[in-house]
């Protein structure tokens, strides 16, 4: 397996790539431009045979002119790796054995949460945890289902979500109905800690995660967050070690969300909504430098105005670009008109 460097250079023409983040029972698989400007999700694949999975591959390298696959390694918060990691780690190496041999494409690489810039310029995660910084307190509904890994619901399910309020940490909670549905009114957006206890006799197995839940979007008063969970199956809660240091424990935890620091999970509308905006402000502020190097071959004001008046709608980071495009428009006015010759 080659790394980062070695890829980026080998893939520096244009051509596709295909991203994938590796579940448990699920693949997300992302697809980005020619140009590796931008990665847009496109399908999620049942994670059940290493067969089955490089076949689904296989036919999507095929149908979009792969030519590179670039996987997510789920490091710990302090850099280390644990089991996610390796267990990454080593499907990447059978996907890269079985696909490259074919001859389909020429390379795979796995990258930790450092390198996550390499392809994508918009992140809509970033886009949803900034709305919601704004957004107003209970305004977020988060519902959905929980299953085990046969996808039969799971009843009596306690869903427990916390998020941090600056001096205390909030909590609300409920339980699954009989179809494994829940939902949870009143909560603030943002960031949030979300724990799912099923109970097993002599257990109670804790599958936690760390969600994003989505604010108001444009004039809807509340923002929904849809998201369903696959809890895993018994056998993978006795692998995990005690958090009390015991062999034996009562309470087994299942932890993702150091892995889902920089990308937690959400709701995948809301994802693919907030890819759209991007793609908006990124195609504007190409057409307000398009009219600004319009007005310098034609010494046009009115055109150059017109540049400054799109790129205040490019948002930019912290709104930068809003404050940049008034400043240039004000500046519009200091130019002095050109004066004619009498004759």
């Amino acid at each position: 397996m080659i790394t980062l460097e070695e890829f980026k250079k080998n893939h520096s023409d244009k051509c596709r790539l295909i991203g994938l983040d590796l579940g448990s029972k699920r693949i997300g698989v992302s697809i980005c431009d020619e140009k590796q400007l931008i990665a847009t999700p496109l399908k999620t694949i049942n994670r059940n045979t290493l067969n089955e999975l490089i076949s689904e591959l296989k036919v999507i390298i095929d149908e979009n002119n792969i030519k590179g696959i670039i996987i997510g390694n789920p490091l710990n918060m302090d850099g280390s790796s644990g089991r996610s990691a390796q267990s990454v780690k080593d499907t990447s190496q059978k996907i890269e054995e079985n696909i490259k041999t074919s001859n389909l494409i020429k390379d795979v690489v796995v990258f930790s949460n450092d390198d996550k810039n390499i392809i994508a310029i918009i992140q809509p995660d970033e886009f949803i945890f900034r709305f919601a910084k704004t957004a107003p307190d209970e305004s977020a509904v988060f519902n959905g289902q929980v299953f085990d890994t046969n996808d039969e619901p799971i009843a009596n399910a306690t869903v427990y979500i916390g998020w941090n309020e600056g001096d205390y940490w909030n909590t609300s909670s409920t339980e699954t109905d009989a179809d494994g549905f829940f939902e949870i009114e009143k909560l603030d957006p943002g960031i949030t800690r979300v724990d799912i206890i099923v109970d097993r006799g002599d257990y109670k197995d804790r599958y936690s995660n760390r969600v994003l839940l989505s604010p108001p979007a444009f004039f809807e008063p509340i923002g929904f967050t849809k998201i369903d969970f696959t809890i895993p199956d018994e056998s993978e809660f006795a692998k995990q070690p005690c958090e009390d240091g015991t062999s034996d424990c009562s309470i087994r935890v299942i932890d993702n969300s150091p892995s889902q620091m920089d990308h937690p999970l959400m709701d995948t509308g809301a994802s693919l909504v907030y890819t759209t905006i991007g793609i908006g402000f990124v195609s504007l502020s190409l057409i307000s430098a398009g009219f600004a190097i319009w007005s310098l071959k034609t010494g046009s004001v009115a055109l150059l105005r017109t540049s400054s008046i799109l790129s205040i709608f490019t948002m930019g980071h912290y709104y930068s670009a809003c404050l940049f495009g008034l400043v240039a428009f004000a500046l519009t006015f200091a130019i002095s008109k050109p004066q004619r010759e009498l004759h």
